[in-house]
């Protein structure tokens, strides 16, 4: 067998020299080689900083996290209206509906708002840094019936953290690589029902790692939805 296979090894070195030193094309293949590899270095080195940079985002984002939790510093009224406006696009359908107001910390939310938001706004908006209070006067309605401000808009999901986001950060990449491909390893050496299972997870999470598409997607549970947006984009633009 180790014969074999140092012969194969020894055909397969001879045929690359014979491919890349040939008195006719070996130039030319030498320089795509070349090329190809400096590509590759390039696109691996853009890749190794933007995961550095993002880390280091990350870990700075923490820090002020932490160093917030015991400072007691003012936030002016004008910083923090516009705070609470900056989260309202990824909370209610209707944003431009809600009034928002700060008067020495109080938070003051007014507007016609549907029912099933109220209770992510009001909850997302007292957990943020400087809010001491809020005055809820929100105008409440079970639908948007015929209310002006309430009509069209985009019906918002819950907001993702972490591994349960659309489309990850190459910090949470990097990490659920080194874990999914860890787990991997771990379910082979194990094998059994246990370790099928997790090499089987361990792949599903390196997959979900290096293409960066949500599980639906990746599956392809979210294919006939698109085609029909995408054809009713088409006829409305055709009409």
């Amino acid at each position: 067998m180790n014969r074999a296979i140092g012969l194969l090894s020894v055909a397969g070195i001879s045929a690359g020299m014979m491919y890349l030193f040939d008195p006719d094309r070996g130039k030319r293949r030498r320089a795509l080689v070349r090329n190809k590899a400096e590509h590759a270095s390039k696109i691996a080195t853009a890749a190794a900083g933007k995961t550095q940079r993002d880390v280091r985002n990350h870990l700075l984002g923490a820090f002020a996290e932490l160093e917030s939790l015991f400072r007691s510093e003012e936030v002016s009224d004008d910083v923090l209206e516009a705070r609470v406006r900056s989260k309202l696009g990824r909370i209610v359908s209707h944003p431009h509906a809600i009034e928002v107001k700060a008067v020495e910390g109080v938070v003051i939310l007014s507007g016609p708002i549907l029912a099933d938001e109220v209770l992510p706004l009001l909850d997302t908006v007292i957990a943020m840094h400087g809010v001491k209070n809020m005055d809820n006067r929100l105008e409440i309605h079970e639908c948007a019936g015929e209310v002006p401000a309430l009509q069209g808009g985009r019906k918002r999901q819950a907001t993702r953290v972490g591994p349960f986001k659309t489309n990850w950060s190459p910090t949470t990449r990097l990490l659920a690589t080194a874990t999914g491909g860890a787990l991997a390893i771990y379910g082979f050496k194990r094998r059994g029902l246990l370790g099928s299972t997790l090499s089987s997870l361990g792949m599903a999470v390196v997959t979900r790692a290096l293409t960066n598409l949500d599980s639906r997607r990746l599956i392809g549970l979210d294919g006939p939805v698109k085609g029909v947006d995408a054809e009713k984009t088409i006829k409305g633009i055709a009409a």
